[in-house]
This record gives C-alpha cells, sequence and structure tokens, in this order.
C-alpha cells in the first residue's frame, strides 16, 4: 500500500509517541465515562437493534438533560497524558434532539463565548441558567444514547484538539459561502416551509435534489418551463403572473444553492483535520491489531479493515488517503514495537 512509512522511519519521527498515548488515555477515558453514566447489563429495548444488543448500552435516566463534568467522573491521576486537559473539567450532557442531524457534537469554550453557533443556541436554550463565562473547558453533546462508547471518543478528540490548540483547532474555515444569513434563516422558517411555491417545487421538480454544482443549477433552470408547470400542475393557490413566474425561478435558485452548499459544506467538514483527527481514532479504537494468538496481524490486512471501518470514501482525496496510510502505519509500528496484546487496551 502506498503511503505506507517504514519501520526506520517511523524510528525517526517519535513525536507521534504523545499522540499514540493521547488516543490510549481517550479510548479509556471514554470508556470510564461510558461505564459511569451507563446501566452495564441492562440494554434499551428497541428492536431494531437486537441484533448488535451486546455493544448496545442504556443511560442511566439520573443522568438525562444533565450537564456532568468530566473531571468529576474520573480520578485524573489515572491519566498521564491527559491530566492537564481533564483540569479543565470539560461537560458532557445526553439530550434528547432528534434533530440534531448528528449523533454527538463539541461546543469549544470560544463558541460558548461568542455565543454564534448553533449548538451554542442549543445549549443555552435547555441550560439558561449556567454561567458560560465560569466554563474553562467546552461542552460535549450526546444525542444518541444506544451507542455510546464511539460517540463519547469521537467528541472527546475534538475536545481535545480544541485543548491542544488553544482553541485554534477548527472547522471555521470558510469558503464564499452561496447564500447569505438572512436566506438561511428565511429557508428555517416554517413561512418558507409552508410557502405554495416552495410546496408546488417539491412536488413538481425533483431534479432540484440531483442538482450538485452552479452549472447544474443554471442548466435545471434554463430547461425549466415554469409557465408550463403552473398551468398543467398548479394548486388554486397559486395565482399564474409575471411575479408568480419570478418567484417561483427566484426560490428554486435558493432551494439549488441551499442544496449545493450543503454538500459543499458535508464535504469540507469530513475533510477537515479535526474531523479526520476523531474518526481516525474512533475508528482504530474498534479494531484488533492481533490475532486469537497474541501475534500481530498483516499489516496490509489491518488497513483493508481500518479503510472498510472508517467510512466516508466519497469524500477521501489522494492526500487525505496518503495522509490516513501514513498515521495509520504509524500506529500500528507503535502496537507492533510494544509488542503486546495489552498496550492496545
Amino acid at each position: 500500500m502506498g503511503g505506507f512509512i517504514s519501520y526506520n522511519k517511523y524510528k525517526k519521527i517519535l513525536v507521534l509517541n504523545e499522540t499514540y498515548e493521547s488516543y490510549v488515555e481517550l479510548k479509556k477515558l471514554a470508556k470510564e465515562v461510558q461505564d459511569k453514566l451507563y446501566y452495564d447489563k441492562e440494554r434499551p429495548d428497541r428492536s431494531t437493534f437486537k441484533k448488535v444488543d451486546k455493544s448496545a448500552r442504556k443511560l442511566k435516566e439520573e443522568y438525562e438533560n444533565k450537564i456532568i463534568g468530566i473531571k468529576d467522573l474520573v480520578n485524573i491521576n489515572n491519566y498521564t497524558t491527559l491530566k492537564d486537559f481533564l483540569e479543565l473539567n470539560t461537560r458532557i450532557v445526553f439530550l434528547k434532539n432528534d434533530d440534531a442531524g448528528a449523533a454527538g457534537e463539541y461546543t469549544s469554550q470560544k463558541e460558548l463565548l461568542q455565543k454564534e453557533s448553533t449548538r451554542t443556541h442549543k445549549l443555552i436554550k435547555n441550560f439558561s441558567n449556567l454561567n458560560f463565562g465560569n466554563l474553562k473547558g467546552g461542552i460535549i453533546s450526546i444525542y444518541e444514547h444506544i451507542f455510546p462508547m464511539k460517540i463519547i471518543l469521537h467528541e472527546l478528540q475534538h475536545a481535545y484538539d480544541d485543548y491542544r490548540s488553544k482553541g485554534k483547532y477548527s472547522n471555521k474555515k470558510q469558503k464564499k459561502k452561496l447564500l447569505s444569513k438572512e436566506q438561511y434563516k428565511l429557508m428555517a422558517s416554517d413561512e418558507f416551509a409552508n410557502d405554495p411555491i416552495v410546496k408546488h417545487i417539491q412536488d413538481n421538480v425533483p431534479d432540484i435534489l440531483n442538482v450538485k454544482s452552479i452549472k447544474d443549477m443554471n442548466e435545471l433552470l434554463d430547461e425549466l418551463d415554469i409557465n408550463y408547470l403552473l398551468r398543467t400542475k398548479n394548486s388554486e393557490s397559486l395565482n399564474i403572473n409575471d411575479e408568480t413566474v419570478k418567484d417561483y425561478k427566484h426560490k428554486v435558485e435558493l432551494i439549488c444553492k441551499y442544496w449545493i452548499q450543503t454538500r459543499i459544506n458535508m464535504r469540507n467538514y469530513f475533510k477537515s483535520n479535526n474531523e479526520q483527527s476523531a474518526y481516525f481514532v474512533g475508528t482504530i479504537s474498534g479494531i484488533d491489531f492481533f490475532d486469537s494468538n497474541g501475534n500481530i496481524r498483516n499489516i496490509n490486512d489491518v488497513w483493508k479493515e481500518f479503510i472498510k471501518d472508517y467510512g466516508y470514501q466519497a469524500h477521501y482525496t489522494p492526500k487525505i488517503k496518503k495522509i490516513l496510510a501514513r498515521k495509520f502505519s504509524q500506529y500500528y509500528h507503535k502496537i507492533k514495537e510494544a509488542g503486546t496484546k495489552k498496550i492496545q487496551r
């Protein structure tokens, strides 16, 4: 596999050691948090998860919708690499939020103070009495409570990266936006969702969901015969006139730009350094590098399993795959050098 580094080269760049130790301790921390907050044997009563009941856990009722300091859950003296990070007492909260669009989120202390992000708005809404200015660390919000280990670990990595970079490790680099804040606000409103023209577009312009670029949007608009649609597939709530046609075209364009921007944002999200870091530690934590006899497995076999579990291949670039291979092989050599299965646990 191209991109792997040799063992000799690995020996020359032992700066990996601190990162490796943080991976080990973050996994230990995520498990300790899970074990404190979730029942050990009791499983969620959800028939759709029957096949994976062994990994499913049930959150203890007293921790629902409650902000908990991670420092209060563990003995920080049992952690070497993470001890200073744990002193910040990053909070964790388990919220019921079906509209979150994510299994978990990390909100940095900087975001909490600026009060700009949607994550912060959710927290302010749920915990209006909390003085965010008194917090030294951020807040981890967990929405998916059934399989917590990997989600907690993923968000802990975000929190730790934020700590290591002194608040500079984020997804905040933005490229040109296709929609203004006002347009986003409009499209998120009930007024827009209930607009008769918007409903007509949703029912009669299915190709709008396939638009991936401005070029696609322009081609759709060129081919779209709005007058014909309004005459043949009209509802009584729409009056056919020049203003209606103009408004119809404008709203098709808005919806197209929204989907294009969403795709761009998702692509940038999965390609960002902090997401790569969090997905890496989450994937690594679920892979056994040793066979049943306690011997290290072949690096290519483990790599194939890693890539399969890592997911989101659609967002890979050759550069990202090369970085992943390099990082993976460094980690592999570290485990092999340790020569024991115990260090992986």
